[in-house]
Formats: structure tokens, C-alpha cells, sequence
């Protein structure tokens, strides 16, 4: 596992996305701490009982990585706090591999980037999911 792989043994590229401290040095990979907010519109085949999940690259794209909180029937959000100037790319989905979302033909969707700037925020768009035509 991952996880257990001593941190002293990982090497970061300058490319990383990943946030947060170095282990022991106490400043930050990139600038200061901002909070930005992803907003998305799901269809309205969305199941109203079903979550969710934004899935970003920092995790290899999990499709359960962060559970989005509830606007509405068909709306989600969640803020996130990353180093300013911290690009992730990111997508969504209901929880599993089975329902991430596609493009409207069906097709697999290119993540989208978000470049972290204080209050920066998205308004994306849904347009299916793999599990519902």
C-alpha cells in the first residue's frame, strides 16, 4: 500500500499537484492557502438520492474523493483550500467507476483544470452519466 511506503522514500517532481507541507519543513509546496469552490449542474436522470463526487488528479481521479454537499435537487459544491497557484484537473462522478460522467455522445470526458486562485470558483456542467442514457 501506498500509504505505508515511509514518506522519506517518495520523491515529488515539480509537476505535482499534491498540497499541503513538505514533511518537517513547514512551508507550503506552493504560495499561500486559498479556499476555491467547484459548482455543478447534474442532468435531471440524476437518481435524487444518490451523491456527488469530485475526483481530481491529486488522488488519480477516485471516484469517491470528496463527496460534494447539496445546493439543490440538481446542484453541488464543495470549496477546497490548495496552494495558490496549485493546478488540479478534475471530474465527477456518483461514488464508483460504474456512473462517472460523460460527454453528451456517450463519450469519456477530458478533466477539467482549475488553476487556484483566492475565490476562484467553477460552474460546470453535467451532461450524463456512463450509467444513464
Amino acid at each position: 500500500e501506498a500509504a505505508k511506503i515511509p514518506r522519506e522514500l517518495v520523491s515529488a517532481t515539480p509537476d505535482s499537484t499534491r498540497t499541503g507541507t513538505l514533511a518537517g519543513s513547514g512551508s507550503g509546496i506552493a504560495g499561500r492557502p486559498v479556499t476555491v469552490t467547484i459548482n455543478v449542474s447534474v442532468p435531471d436522470s440524476t437518481p435524487s438520492t444518490d451523491d456527488v463526487y469530485l475526483a481530481t488528479d491529486r488522488t488519480n481521479f477516485s471516484p469517491a474523493e470528496i463527496r460534494m454537499t447539496r445546493v439543490d435537487a440538481r446542484t453541488f459544491t464543495t470549496a477546497l483550500q490548495l496552494s495558490e497557484g496549485t493546478q488540479i484537473r478534475y471530474d465527477f462522478s456518483r461514488g464508483n467507476f460504474a456512473n462517472v460522467e460523460r460527454d453528451r455522445l456517450g463519450g469519456i470526458v477530458t478533466p477539467r483544470t482549475l488553476k487556484a486562485d483566492d475565490g476562484a470558483q467553477t460552474h460546470d456542467v453535467v451532461r450524463q452519466w456512463a450509467d444513464i442514457n
